[in-house]
């Protein structure tokens, strides 16, 4: 058995062991329950090393083979969000310095820097701000909101060029027998290759996406736009 085919065993049979522990799991009630959440996740799929969560950003093929599972009993974007919040417990300390802050004080801040998630936080418990508050001020610091427009990574414009150009031209392959072999051949290594490249961006889009591509309903209960996610307990905590 090759040293990769017994490593991707071993990641499957941990996420089988991960998938049970999380159906085992009563409702996440409180930010302390996804705190324990996320710390599970990394735990098993990043051997308890937090900073291999933030080197892969949650984009490898072990978190895709998780929340691909259809047994799974929560959605993607409560696991990513778990995570997040462990995450700042290892930087930030115990989030229980912020007593009256929920969670969705603290996913408000994601992203941003460390001396800003602490000063927001600070603020945020001591001025006692809404959840809404707290995104505006969040919003209101972001890089690119106070200067204009951000401008976007080089890949993204190759992206939106490539579906520009190929939108609706390659659903028809009529001719490909009459290539030549040699024509077959070089096509076929662009195609892997535009393949490969793609896949690399969606597997760093994936739980980004996952996270962004939400609407929050009157209620403050988040859900994808959708509908595909299913919102639990957790997503009202705060």
């Amino acid at each position: 058995m090759s040293e990769q085919l017994s490593k991707r065993q071993s990641q499957l049979k941990a996420i089988d062991q991960l998938v049970q522990e999380i159906g085992g799991l009563e409702e996440l009630a409180s930010l302390q329950d996804s705190v324990a959440l996320g710390k599970l996740v990394v735990d098993r799929l990043y051997g308890g090393e937090i900073s291999e969560w933030r080197r892969r950003d949650g984009a490898n093929v072990s978190f895709r083979t998780l929340t691909g599972r259809k047994d799974l009993k929560l959605s993607a974007v409560t696991l990513y969000r778990a995570v997040g919040l462990f995450e700042l417990t290892v930087r930030l300390g115990e989030l229980e310095q912020w007593p009256d802050l929920g969670a969705a004080h603290f996913r408000a801040v994601m992203g941003m820097s460390q001396d800003e998630q602490r000063r927001l936080l600070d603020a945020a418990q001591a001025q006692h701000w809404s959840v809404r508050r707290m995104e505006a001020e969040c919003s209101r610091m972001r890089p690119g909101r106070r200067r204009g427009r951000r401008r976007l990574p080089g890949f993204v414009k190759v992206v939106r060029q490539m579906d520009r150009v190929a939108s609706g031209q390659l659903a028809e392959t009529k001719g490909v027998e009459e290539l030549e072999g040699v024509e077959v051949q070089a096509l076929y290594d662009v195609v892997v290759r535009l393949k490969q490249q793609l896949e690399n961006v969606e597997a760093k889009l994936r739980p980004r996406a996952a996270v962004v591509n939400m609407v929050r309903r009157p209620s403050g209960i988040f859900e994808s736009v959708g509908g595909d996610v299913t919102p639990d307990s957790s997503e009202a905590v705060g």
